[in-house]
This record gives C-alpha cells, structure tokens and sequence, in this order.
C-alpha cells in the first residue's frame, strides 16, 4: 500500500505544479521531486507520463496547464529517468499537434511543444544539455504569458506546500472539470516564428 501512495504523489506533485497562478513558474523544488519521484519505480515513471500525457492532450483547454506539464516534462527529461523519454517516443504526434497562431499563448506553447519533440527526437541535443544544465535550466523560467525575449526573472519562489491533496475519490471526478483560467485573444507581435 505504501507503494502506491509513494507512485501517487508524484501525481498530486504535478496537479498542484500545473494549477498553480499562470503567472508563476515552478520552483527547482517541485520539479526536482517530480524528477525523484520518476526514478523510483517503473510505476512511478508511467503514474508521471500518464499525468503529463492527459495535460498534454487537453492542451487547448488550458493552455497554461499545458505549458507547465511541458516544463516538467522538459526538466524530467534531463534530471529524471531515461525511460521517460523512452515512454513519451511514441507518444510525440501528441505533442506536435499542441498550440498553434491563435494567440500569443497558443503560440509560445507550439514553439516550446516543438523544443521538446526535437530532444525526443534527437540524442545528441538532449545528451549535451544533459551535460551543460545552463544550457536549458533558463527554460524553467519561462511564463506562457511573458514573451521570453524579455528575459525578465519569473517569479519562482520557493514553495511551502509539502502535504499531497487527500486520497481521490469517486464523488470528487465531477468537481474540477473546467479551469477558471482564462486565455486572451492577442496578436502576436514578437517577429518571427521558429
């Protein structure tokens, strides 16, 4: 029992990450539990997958939870267990289908969807960020509402939330079906696009 507790709180780890304020990246602390959460078990690494993949799908329902599940998976990739990049392989047409020219948003989501489907492509990218965490640590900084050109810090304190959520239940699957978060129509005006 204590194991499957253990493979759920990476879960709830991730839930409380990708529903936090858009305007707040997650801090080097959470990520770096989710990535020592992933390298535990086999079950650890797909309970993680698992929760990054349903996020990833729904992108366009909550962009922002999108973003954020992307960052983890970005940070994942690097700190975590190789066999996350293993399980996300087959599941790469999931990421190149998110975001779009829609808004500035959609757009910054697209744009980092596709840095990541080229380090799940690519070995030799993902070996020498592995080896240089300088290399792609500024992306743990990025806002879905900031264009990153600005590179102004973002706002990554330190979280004091430890406790998981209580355990599920099936009279809580109706409750939280909709984010509160609203996503604004703006024209992109930040040059060109890669």
């Amino acid at each position: 029992m204590a194991g499957i507790w253990s493979a759920l709180k990476s879960t709830w780890l991730i839930a409380e990450i990708t529903t936090l304020d858009e305007s707040t990246a997650p801090t080097d602390s959470e990520l770096r539990k989710i990535a020592n959460h992933s390298v535990q078990s086999d079950q650890h690494v797909i309970n993680v997958c698992d929760c990054l993949l349903d996020d990833l799908k729904s992108w366009d329902k909550n962009p922002p939870s999108a973003f954020k599940s992307l960052q983890i998976l970005d940070y994942c990739m690097h700190e975590g267990s190789c066999e996350i990049k293993e399980w996300f392989q087959p599941h790469i047409n999931v990421i190149e289908a998110i975001g779009g020219e829609q808004s500035s948003q959609a757009s910054r989501l697209r744009k980092y969807a596709l840095e990541i489907v080229n380090l799940l492509l690519n070995e030799a990218p993902l070996q020498a960020e592995r080896v240089n965490s300088a290399s792609w640590k500024p992306r743990m900084d990025r806002l879905i509402t900031r264009d990153w050109a600005s590179r102004s810090p973002a706002n990554r304190q330190e979280s004091s939330k430890v406790e998981p959520p209580p355990p599920y239940t099936p009279e809580d699957s109706g409750k939280g079906g909709k984010s509160s978060v609203q996503v604004t129509e703006k024209s992109v005006d930040e040059g060109g696009h890669s």
